[in-house]
């Protein structure tokens, strides 16, 4: 009965022994076992080169006229009335140009600078019982014959032509400086009519 009692004591003191062998084995690792030292990574961002914010006011909006678009202006019409002219702001530039359009030609295209008589009148005249309308561009004289639709151009000396109207059923009249002059269409002659001159009254 006492070597019964000796064999259990032995037995249950290694069951201890083993239980307990376990338990350390399965133990949390204790933190001094582990490098603590932290390691830190610094990461960069690299941002793109935005513009700054640039901050308009009205006065600067206002000082540039291409912001608030190129609007036709001075409006009119081409000799004969049978087309519609206006001017234009060159993009970038002060500089207008001449646009010509009819219905439903929508914006019309750009006058070139040799065809600007064509379109554009200074002085214009037009009577429905004479054969042509006349009109002066940059100081010379032209007329349009309405049957045939030519253009003629009367005048190109350095005189400058003005106060321009139909003269004796033939040609026009015009002024310059202190003289009046008759075209003749037929002849093409340009002839002084009238002149004059101020002076002190002679004694």
């Amino acid at each position: 009965m006492r070597q019964k009692h000796t064999c259990l004591t032995f037995c249950f003191t290694a069951l201890l022994i083993s239980c307990t062998s376990t338990e350390t084995q399965n133990a949390a690792p204790d933190a001094s076992d582990f490098n603590t030292d932290v390691i830190v990574q610094q990461t960069s961002v690299d941002t793109p080169n935005t513009p700054e914010a640039v901050e308009l006011t009205l006065k600067q909006i206002m000082s540039d006229p291409d912001w608030l678009g190129r609007q036709p202006e001075s409006p009119g019409f081409a000799p004969m009335s049978d087309s519609v002219v206006y001017e234009r702001k060159r993009e970038g530039s002060v500089v207008r140009d001449l646009y010509v359009t009819q219905t439903g030609s929508g914006n019309g295209q750009k006058v070139d600078l040799k065809e600007l008589h064509r379109y554009k009148a200074d002085e214009y005249i037009d009577d429905p019982k004479m054969p042509f309308v006349s009109w002066t561009f940059e100081g010379n004289v032209f007329i349009r014959e309405r049957q045939s639709q030519d253009i003629q151009q009367l005048t190109s000396d350095t005189k400058t032509y003005t106060d321009l109207s139909y003269f004796d059923g033939r040609g026009v009249s015009v002024r310059s400086g202190n003289s009046f002059y008759a075209i003749d269409l037929q002849s093409g002659l340009n002839t002084e009519i009238l002149t004059w001159q101020f002076a002190e009254k002679p004694t």
